[in-house]
């Protein structure tokens, strides 16, 4: 059951955005609140997570994951349309192995000895999805269509899918700095995208309040922008307080457990000698 939870969010965004109008108030809502909570997914609960365990080349991963784009743009002329293209592509496969990761997450639940801490965790899972399946039309679909987008849910579907049935596998492939230097490089690429179209945003914004002199138009829907700020701080607080739950709690049985190895030990030399 909580696995078809969890992919109704990564779908439920997109579906949502198709059926908004461009001049409807619902964008603004939506603007506000994908740039706050997936902004602040990126920063208080992946990239930390990421450094967390890949250290000093997690770092490095997370600069050139943001400075990439730049450096191919400006010093080996690559058009922006092709470098977000690329971007985009292995942006899609580290999403894939999230996904992968909250599907392994998700079939361990049934291991916690506290129920309630596996609910918990199923539903940090569920919240930090909502901004990841908003974002991914918000970012993608304005520079290349709905097929992209689809493309990509369709990756995170499959992610979600074969960790939660392979769990072993998956755990066990590629050894955990590798990957989360690798999701420190899709962070920083999703933070050079979401930087690059909001400032875009703003400065289209502004070049048609000039042309068309109509002041009062930007700030029409201002403050249900600011409503959907604080909606994605909710959203956003909720996934990270969950991840954390779950993070102490097996920090906390990780200590017990060698507790009682290390006792284990003792007693087995005490019969020893």
């Amino acid at each position: 059951m909580m696995l078809i939870l969890s992919l109704i969010p990564l779908w439920f965004g997109p579906l949502l955005f198709s059926r908004i109008r461009r001049n409807s108030p619902w964008i603004s809502f939506l603007n506000g609140f994908i740039f706050v909570s997936l902004v602040g997914l990126l920063f208080f609960s992946i990239i930390p997570e990421s450094l967390e365990v890949s250290g000093a080349w997690g770092l490095v991963s997370l600069a050139v994951g943001m400075w990439l784009p730049v450096l191919m743009e400006r010093v080996f002329k690559v058009n922006e349309t092709s470098t977000h293209l690329a971007s985009f592509v292995y942006v899609g496969i580290g999403l894939s192995l999230h996904a992968a990761l909250d599907g392994t997450m998700l079939a361990e639940m049934s291991d916690f000895s506290e129920h309630q801490t596996g609910e918990m965790l199923g539903i940090a899972v569920i919240l930090h999805r909502i901004p990841l399946g908003f974002g991914l039309w918000w970012l993608v679909r304005p520079h290349f269509g709905n097929r992209l987008v689809i493309w990509l849910l369709f990756w995170m579907t499959g992610g979600t899918l074969v960790g939660y049935y392979g769990v072993n596998e998956i755990v066990n492939f590629f050894p955990a700095q590798i990957i989360q230097c690798f999701q420190a490089l899709v962070a920083g690429s999703l933070l050079h995208i979401i930087f690059h179209n909001t400032f875009q945003h703003s400065h289209s914004s502004q070049d048609q309040e000039h042309q068309c002199h109509h002041d009062h138009e930007p700030d029409q829907f201002h403050w249900v922008e600011v409503v959907g700020n604080v909606f994605g701080f909710i959203v956003l607080v909720g996934a990270v307080m969950g991840h954390q739950f779950v993070h102490d709690y097996h920090a906390e049985a990780d200590e017990a457990m060698g507790e009682l190895l290390v006792r284990a030990q003792k007693a087995q030399l005490k019969t020893l000698l």
